[in-house]
């Protein structure tokens, strides 16, 4: 097993240096500007999508008397937060990407951006591997590392 020294680490008077010498189109340099994108949610497809099925489950829970009843509409409900849990997390991103402050989303040194990597990762791989991989990105992004990064 390979051991890492302190001497392995550049100095901060190197890693100084290097992000004023990186060139202007490399996500870690100090001069460059990263456009974030502000997308435009669909309120209306997002009640429908996700606000109804809760209110038809409240509704089905109410008005009927027996257990079994309401057990099948607990089943149908989870049935269906199963398979639209991939435009769940989308429109999580979705959200953050539009109300979260410049302040917190211009610290990712990556390209492209932590929750960009994670919309196409979800996207490309499905949601429970794509949210696992865009979580190992979380992991990886520090402000003195940084580059272009796109998901495999």
């Amino acid at each position: 097993m390979k051991t890492m020294y302190t001497d392995d680490f550049p100095t901060r008077e190197e890693l100084l240096r290097l992000a004023e010498e990186a060139p202007e189109g490399d996500p870690r340099s100090w001069h460059y500007r990263r456009e974030y994108p502000k997308p435009k949610i669909q309120w209306g497809a997002a009640i429908l999508q996700f606000l109804l099925p809760v209110l038809l489950f409240a509704a089905a829970c109410i008005f009927f008397r027996a257990a079994i009843w309401k057990l099948a509409a607990a089943a149908l409900l989870l049935i269906y937060g199963i398979l639209r849990f991939k435009a769940l997390a989308l429109f999580l991103i979705q959200l953050y990407q539009r109300l979260a402050p410049i302040s917190i989303r211009e610290r990712c040194r990556f390209e492209p951006s932590c929750s960009e990597y994670m919309r196409l990762s979800i996207e490309k791989h499905g949601a429970c591997r794509g949210i696992r991989r865009g979580m190992a990105r979380l992991g990886r992004c520090r402000t003195g590392d940084g580059g272009f990064d796109f998901p495999e």
